[in-house]
């Protein structure tokens, strides 16, 4: 164990620990896919006493009979034995640490398969006709490259056969002697040493797959584990800024409310004028603050799924002269101007309309924020080549750089320089308003450079676009 500078144990255990520990749970999965594959294949298991029967007809009358008899029940019983054993692994749902025992039991009855198709070597050197030696040659190499195709993933169980079964015939040849039989030995232990590097290789290939497929599965398993973690702390994110939302409008509403009687003197005059002007900044804190919470609500709706839009043909045309209205009061104080620039005869577009005018009371108020006295923001409309409906906002302020355009719509942020220090704000107009244009299928699009403005465009998808709707002259 190794310690901190402290004398204490790590907090964490050492890098090679872990990737030990990862290594070891990895190869644990790799070998639990190994032993699935061949459980799943039971060709082989199926096929040897087919192959077996064919043997006993073939040799019917030229071996004694009870030893052939025994012989072939032996091989039925051993792969009865071994589909039972499959059929078990079926049903067990084995989890990868159990998956040793499993190993070695499929290890075990494919030994015991070659030990008995390594007796039947034996026919080689009780019986002479060459016709049956090379019966039984076929037989074992056909079945020994069937044994590949279906064990290669698991090299214990594939050894367990091959090398007794083709081993026992390569002796049985050399036992006959005989140029011909030396032969046959010599090609059987031939085959054999190319059946296990051919082996080799392809439980190389197996396991290289099977590693890339566990490593891929605990990746995907990762990052949905990550993906539901972080759904999970958006939305109890989402719940907490919601309930304290609601929480905070009563209050608001009433210091709202009566700082606007006071404002207006209803009860009686104030008497001071310092008092008024403190009056004053409360209505306007509540209002800043109410919109903020609106704003916050409204996010969160967004982010849980339960914003709803109800959405109508829209004029945009009086949507945008509202909307210059209602922010004429802030644009004059700064020394802004506001003009609008729309297309002719611009037609509907079906959408929300309280959506539509808070995306665009959003981009207004910012623009006009961020723009110094004396500068202008200008609303335009038009129908883009395709039949897009762009909607944008320009303004000549003191605009973003580069580096942060890319953030500019992420909640909470707000641009940095000289100038917006003074401005308050939390950036959820930006981030509000991106998300509102996405719900009509649109696109929000930022253009700026620093000291020479930003424009803001709002681009929704030409099915949106509906019959023509003139301003009123």
């Amino acid at each position: 164990m190794t310690f901190d500078h402290n004398g204490g144990p790590p907090e964490t255990p050492p890098a090679d620990v872990l990737n030990g520990n990862g290594e070891r749970e990895e190869a644990s999965l790799v070998l639990a896919e190994r032993v699935r594959t061949v459980y799943s294949s039971r060709v082989v298991m199926i096929v040897q006493p087919i192959n077996a029967v064919i043997i006993v007809a073939v040799l019917y009358g030229e071996i004694a009979r009870a030893p052939m008899f025994v012989w072939l029940g032996a091989v039925v019983l051993v792969s009865a034995i071994r589909l039972i054993l499959a059929r078990a692994f079926d049903k067990s749902d084995a989890m990868p640490e159990e998956m040793g025992l499993w190993s070695a039991l499929h290890a075990l009855g494919a030994g015991a398969a070659g030990l008995l198709w390594a007796s039947s070597a034996a026919i080689i050197v009780l019986v002479d006709p060459m016709a049956y030696h090379a019966l039984i040659a076929v037989v074992i190499a056909g079945m020994t490259a069937g044994a590949l195709a279906v064990s290669a993933a698991h090299l214990p169980s594939f050894y367990a056969f091959a090398l007794p079964a083709n081993g026992a015939l390569a002796a049985a040849f050399l036992i006959r002697a005989g140029t011909t039989h030396i032969a046959m030995a010599g090609m059987t232990l031939l085959f054999m040493v190319m059946i296990v590097l051919i082996a080799r290789n392809w439980s190389r290939t197996v396991s290289h797959s099977m590693s890339l497929m566990v490593h891929n599965a605990r990746l995907v398993e990762d990052l949905r584990e990550a993906r539901d973690r972080a759904e999970g702390a958006s939305r109890v994110k989402s719940q907490i800024l919601a309930n304290m939302s609601h929480e905070f409008r009563t209050p608001l509403n009433a210091i709202i409310g009566f700082s606007e009687t006071m404002k207006r003197e209803i009860l009686g005059p104030i008497g001071s004028e310092r008092y008024r002007g403190y009056v004053e900044d409360i209505h306007n804190s509540g209002t800043h603050l109410l919109n903020l919470v609106n704003d916050i609500l409204d996010l969160a709706k967004i982010e849980s799924g339960k914003y709803e839009l109800y959405e109508e043909n829209v004029d945009v045309v009086r949507i945008v002269e509202e909307s210059i209205r209602m922010v004429e009061a802030s644009a004059r104080a700064a020394e802004v101007s506001v003009t609008d620039s729309l297309q002719e005869r611009l037609p509907a577009l079906y959408a929300d309309e309280r959506s539509l005018r808070q995306i665009l009371l959003n981009l207004l108020s910012n623009a006009i924020k961020f723009t110094p006295s004396g500068g202008t923001v200008t609303v335009a409309a038009h129908i883009a080549t395709g039949g897009d409906f762009v909607l944008s906002v320009a303004d000549t302020g003191i605009g973003m750089s580069e580096d942060y355009l890319e953030s500019a719509t992420q909640p909470f942020d707000q641009a940095y320089g000289a100038m917006n220090r003074d401005h308050a704000g939390t950036g959820l107009g930006l981030s509000l308003t991106k998300h509102l244009v996405e719900m009509h299928d649109g696109r929000l699009l930022l253009e700026s450079a620093l000291g020479k403005g930003t424009t803001v465009t709002a681009r929704f998808p030409w099915r949106r676009v509906l019959q023509a709707v003139y301003a009123a002259e």
